[in-house]
């Protein structure tokens, strides 16, 4: 089921806001949402959006776990929906993979103008170093949008504003700002990698919450995945930093001895037998922390259409995504 072949009325752009496509105004200096929506999948028959918000306490941020086959059919929904609905523009994706499972591989050589760093097969230190970068993008961002708000008086409190009051600056002053969502798929073997001891551990975990708290109003959101949690301390500081900042929460296909370690909140807990009967293709998913929505994720099969789709549709965009070196 894609979502291009369900209701796709309801999901596509505004009729005017396409008018122009193929233009650099549109492209590299289009509009910002406050909300970015991607749809997923469907729940009870209606689109199933998943949000990135750059509104104060709103979802902004996701810990998704469940088996590898159902994680990267929910990260392929999102990237490849993400870059149908949005320009390159608009939405950008940072990928990092270190598993040895090859979730990203099919992006690794698409070109797709949306993904502008991918890095499948990374080892442990580099996806921590593109964290620290990650973090210096927000910083960086901060520091810029203080500074266009002390020139035009007003107090610049998200993305959507600093694009709006960007635009009557003087050319290149400053520059239109995308929303980055960056994936990192193997949080808990950068975790548990021989060489991290306690000190590590909880500067990686204590990162990644900064992220998660700083980056939304900025425009940079973060996804992390995981394929199950244990009981060990070093699971449990991961869950009390970034699992209890990030709104986002998704439960995909799993043991039910799996769920039973999730401490994902109270809306969860009730409901770890019907984790452990779902099946392949479907999730739990909170936006919020409380209220639990049943998705049937996207299906898309084969994977190489949609991204000879996503590349059809931006032939005339021009950016190089740059890869990471492999371990």
């Amino acid at each position: 089921m894609s979502f291009f072949s369900r209701k796709r009325e309801k999901s596509q752009l505004d009729a005017k806001r396409l008018e122009g496509v193929g233009t650099n105004e549109i492209n590299r200096d289009g509009y910002c949402p406050l909300v970015c929506k991607i749809p997923v999948g469907l729940c009870e028959n209606e689109i199933y959006n998943l949000d990135f918000s750059s509104e104060r306490d709103a979802c902004a941020s996701y810990m998704i776990t469940g088996n590898r086959d159902s994680i990267k059919g929910l990260l392929d929904a999102i990237i490849i929906n993400g870059s149908l609905k949005y320009t390159p523009g608009e939405v950008s994706f940072r990928l990092y993979d270190t598993e040895s499972y090859g979730m990203l591989d099919p992006y690794e050589n698409a070109r797709l103008p949306h993904i502008t760093r991918i890095g499948s097969h990374i080892g442990e230190n580099e996806a921590v170093h593109e964290l620290f970068r990650l973090a210096d993008v927000i910083k960086k961002r901060g520091e810029l949008f203080k500074s266009l708000g002390e020139k035009c008086g007003v107090e610049i409190n998200n993305i959507c504003e600093y694009n709006s009051y960007a635009k009557t600056q003087e050319k290149g002053t400053f520059k239109h700002k995308k929303r980055i969502i960056a994936v990192l798929n193997g949080i808990r073997k950068i975790l548990n990698s021989p060489q991290a001891d306690e000190r590590y551990v909880k500067q990686v975990c204590y990162l990644v919450e900064n992220i998660a708290k700083r980056g939304s109003a900025l425009g940079v959101h973060l996804i992390l995945t995981s394929t199950a949690f244990s009981n060990s301390e070093i699971d449990k500081l991961l869950q009390s930093t970034f699992v209890q900042r990030a709104q986002g929460r998704v439960v995909l296909a799993q043991e039910k001895s799996e769920a039973k370690r999730l401490d994902f909140g109270k809306a969860f807990a009730k409901r770890i037998k019907e984790i452990a009967r779902l099946g392949k293709g479907q999730g739990l998913v909170t936006v919020d922390g409380k209220r639990v929505s049943l998705v049937d994720i996207a299906t898309l099969t084969p994977l190489e259409e949609y991204i000879e789709m996503v590349s059809d549709s931006v032939f005339f965009y021009e950016e190089k995504t740059e890869k990471l070196s492999k371990k």
